[in-house]
């Protein structure tokens, strides 16, 4: 009998499969117009709700500082597999209930922090998804459905970007029922991602205290850098080249709209279409010379990169094409 039950799971097996790379693109598919909306929020904030250039910089600034806090919502979750889809259907809920009082809400402080919320339990929810499909997916299998799923995702967040983009351009107003109309999506798409059976058990680990669940990961990190000097050096380059790009960000929106004085659809242009085409031109080249340069030279590229893009972006204020370049 053991024996039958287990060839009987074996052949169920692809059929499990199936369904979890079925469950994962319609979950990208309902993720994807909040997702897409997101991106709009500080352009919104300043056209729309009349939004200071403070709570620009400050919507910029809370949103890196949450992500780091967000890796406690997992925290205990080690071995805890019963725990996990719980983990981020809640996570899920909670980054798109705010948005559904919208409809109701004018004031950019709610908005900035429904942004905020969102960002925290968006990565928040992220490592106990990855730990599900890890489970429920194979390798192979898992490396296609992801492809899949993130293409589908990309092209639909192109077409609602142009979309929501022209219609927020001919009424302003609209972006509160756009926003609620994601969220309810959103919410949606927890019900698909609720179907999801976690494989495996509970491990049983033992449960640290508060103050080693809040101390243990910059105790970790701290040491890390301290033993493994090139991982160190690497990361203080990537801090200062992030640094200068956030450093831009709160003036970004306030340089596209005051200076630039771009539409809602010209933005969504520039971020879908423009930005889009150009990581799926280089993304081949970047995956190219990483195999064949150090980690250090390809990393200082990147930088570079980085450094090019902002210069190219002053160049703008002459012409809106190198917007787009």
């Amino acid at each position: 009998m053991g024996l039958q039950k287990y060839h009987m799971e074996r052949m169920n097996e692809p059929v499990k499969q199936i369904k979890v790379g079925w469950t994962l693109i319609w979950f990208n598919l309902l993720t994807e117009p909040l997702f897409t909306l997101y991106s709009f929020l500080a352009f919104i904030l300043y056209k729309y709700l009349g939004a200071s250039a403070f709570q620009i910089t400050l919507l910029a600034t809370l949103k890196p500082v949450v992500t780091i806090l967000s890796f406690y919502w997992s925290a205990g979750l080690k071995g805890q597999a019963k725990k996990l889809k719980s983990n981020v259907v809640w996570a899920g809920f909670l980054m798109r209930a705010p948005f559904l009082l919208c409809p109701w809400i004018d004031s950019p402080w709610y908005v900035i922090g429904a942004a905020v919320n969102y960002m925290f339990f968006y990565r928040a929810g992220i490592p106990a998804w990855l730990e599900i499909i890890k489970r429920s997916l194979g390798e192979g299998k898992r490396n296609r459905v992801f492809s899949i799923s993130s293409a589908l995702g990309y092209a639909e967040g192109v077409i609602l970007a142009l979309a929501c983009g022209g219609l927020l351009d001919k009424d302003p107003s609209s972006w509160k029922m756009l926003f609620f109309g994601a969220a309810v999506i959103g919410i949606g798409a927890l019900a698909v991602q609720a179907q999801i059976v976690v494989e495996g058990e509970d491990v049983v680990v033992e449960r640290p205290s508060l103050k080693e669940v809040i101390v243990r990961p910059w105790r970790d990190s701290y040491r890390l850098m301290r033993e493994r000097v090139d991982f160190s050096r690497f990361q203080w380059g990537f801090m200062v080249s992030g640094f200068g790009l956030m450093l831009i960000q709160p003036a970004l929106t306030l340089f596209a709209v005051d200076v630039l004085g771009i539409s809602c659809l010209e933005m969504a242009a520039a971020i879908s279409i423009a930005k889009g085409l150009g990581f799926a031109l280089s993304s081949p080249l970047w995956a190219k010379w990483i195999d064949r340069m150090n980690v250090f030279k390809m990393a200082s590229l990147v930088f570079v990169s980085i450094g090019l893009f902002t210069i190219l972006l002053s160049l703008s204020a002459w012409s809106v094409a190198w917007l787009y370049v």
